[in-house]
């Protein structure tokens, strides 16, 4: 009985040994696939060469499929004519070398292979950005940069970076300009034989939504061109990326051409301020004038040196010329006044003249008995001077002015003079000053030396003083309308301003018969 225990116990210990064993192997399965991506690693990159450019395994041209993801525009700088960018750059291609769906041993093995350790055992395209200035890879918090190989040996290589593109801007419509922008892409070492670069057939670039660029719009499509598409001389890959930002006129019209506008309407406001204030008017204009050249010069700072005009520096010059327009209207304003107020003597000969030949034509008759008194002095041969001629009619009005010299006195501005000097041409007559104790006019003998005519002789005492002060009043308001247009010439009154060389006729005179209005009682101002 102790032998079949012994089998019986042999029996159980082989069946456990057998019910066991399957079950150590299954749990060790999941352990092996490590060492198989161990191997697969090895045996892929056992005899690669990373200097070697793929297509030289079958002596093809390798195409490298380029896309990527514009996330943000910034600092567009007029100045440098360059913009920043951030974008994500990913290209793609084939390498047969590290396909591994086509081997037995591995064929099973369909996850990618993703390690930041490829990166230095890859071979990677020398892409570049040819109008770009300087850049970088984002290192937060590691190295942004990512490298996966597909069962089928495609590769994708994709950076976040950090680029300033030069952008050749076109300023001549400044600032209501659109610029056109470019990203250029190409292979720095390779000829187009051995590596050819191209977008992505399906949306090779894509731009953020809601992406903001300060002063300019976001542009609403980039267009992605092949270079080698179209004959160069190009022999190396090339792409190309085009988009259009469109300057915003907001800032610019708030900032610069309001600004503008009121800093001339400013400077006009010099047109309104009296003449005699100088300081006022010159302090006006020369801070307007400071305050347009101050802002265009500040606008000049933020923008490149070009050999053509803009449309800003047209507005500049425009609002400058207003504001030393101002000044030249106000320097030849000041220089007219002046020069005027230095010639008083031509004035005066202008007007005396004038005076002269209206009182020549109005006392025409006098001519004769002025004549005839000469001849019989036996001083004159009958040819009378108007110089004579006028000092005899101012004697004959005004027996006590002694020379004409007085009729136009030096003290020409200032009119309240005229009327209280004594003497003075301004002064109008007194009939009760001309009368003596007797009742007698001392001036009857001077009249009737003076007569105009024949019916003249034939007045009366009375009837001659009474014409004689007639005249004398009509002499007032010939001296007096004389000085109220000189009065208004000189303060340039335009409204009643008058040439020099017009005559009396265009005087606001009385007429001799008007005279008897005033009853001898007459004001000259």
């Amino acid at each position: 009985m102790l032998w079949q225990e012994g089998l019986i116990f042999l029996f159980l210990l082989i069946l456990h040994i057998l019910h066991v064993t399957p079950l150590v192997e299954s749990a060790e399965v999941p352990l092996k696939e490590i060492p198989l991506r161990e191997q697969l690693m090895e045996y892929l990159f056992r005899d690669y060469q990373n200097y070697e450019i793929p297509g030289a395994f079958n002596q093809t041209t390798t195409i490298v499929t380029v896309y990527m993801t514009i996330t943000e525009i910034t600092s567009v700088d007029v100045r440098m004519m360059d913009y920043t960018t951030y974008l994500l750059l990913r290209q793609e291609w084939q390498d047969p070398r590290l396909a591994w769906n086509n081997i037995p041993r591995f064929r099973n093995y369909t996850k990618n292979l993703v390690s930041p350790k490829l990166k230095e055992k890859l071979w990677l395209p020398d892409l570049f950005f040819r109008n770009g200035k300087e850049g970088r890879i984002h290192r937060m918090t590691l190295p942004n940069y990512l490298t996966r190989i597909s069962p089928d040996g495609n590769i994708l290589y994709s950076q976040k970076i950090t680029m300033r593109f030069s952008c050749q801007m076109d300023l001549k419509t400044f600032p209501m300009d659109a610029q056109t922008c470019h990203i250029n892409i190409g292979s720095y070492g390779y000829s187009l034989k051995e590596l050819r670069f191209v977008w992505r057939s399906i949306q090779p670039i894509e731009l953020s939504d809601g992406m903001q660029i300060a002063e300019f719009n976001s542009p609403e499509s980039v267009v992605a061109q092949d270079c080698n598409a179209f004959p160069t001389d190009e022999n190396s890959s090339c792409l190309n990326a085009t988009f259009v930002l469109s300057r915003q006129l907001g800032s610019w019209f708030s900032s610069v051409y309001i600004t503008n506008f009121l800093i001339v309407i400013a400077s006009w406001h010099s047109f309104w301020v009296d003449i005699e204030a100088q300081p006022a008017r010159v302090a006006l204009g020369l801070l307007t004038l400071l305050g347009m050249i101050t802002q265009a010069s500040g606008i000049s700072q933020n923008l490149p040196r070009v050999s053509y005009i803009k449309a800003i520096d047209v507005w500049n010059i425009a609002c400058i010329t207003f504001n030393v327009s101002v000044l030249i209207e106000f320097a030849v304003a000041s220089n007219m006044r002046s020069t005027r107020s230095r010639r008083p003597e031509r004035w005066r000969l202008n007007a005396r003249e004038a005076l002269r030949a209206e009182v020549e034509g109005w006392c025409i008759g006098c001519r004769k008995a002025f004549i005839q008194r000469q001849q019989s002095a036996g001083g004159s041969n009958g040819n009378v001077s108007s110089s004579d001629l006028e000092t005899a009619l101012i004697q004959a009005i005004y027996p006590d002015l002694g020379s004409r010299s007085n009729l136009f006195p030096n003290d020409v501005l200032q009119p309240k003079g005229y009327l209280s000097k004594k003497n003075s041409a301004f002064d109008m007559p007194d009939t009760k000053d001309e009368e003596t104790e007797d009742g007698q006019d001392e001036d009857v003998d001077d009249v009737k030396e003076v007569a105009t005519t024949s019916e003249d002789c034939k007045m009366t005492d009375s009837e001659k003083k009474e014409k004689k002060t007639r005249r004398r009043l009509f002499m007032s308001f010939c001296l007096t309308s004389i000085y109220q247009l000189e009065t208004s010439w000189r303060t340039n009154d335009t409204k009643s301003k008058r040439r020099l060389n017009l005559s009396l006729h265009d005087f606001p005179l009385p007429n001799v018969e008007d005279v008897d209005r005033f009853d001898g009682r007459v004001e000259c101002y």
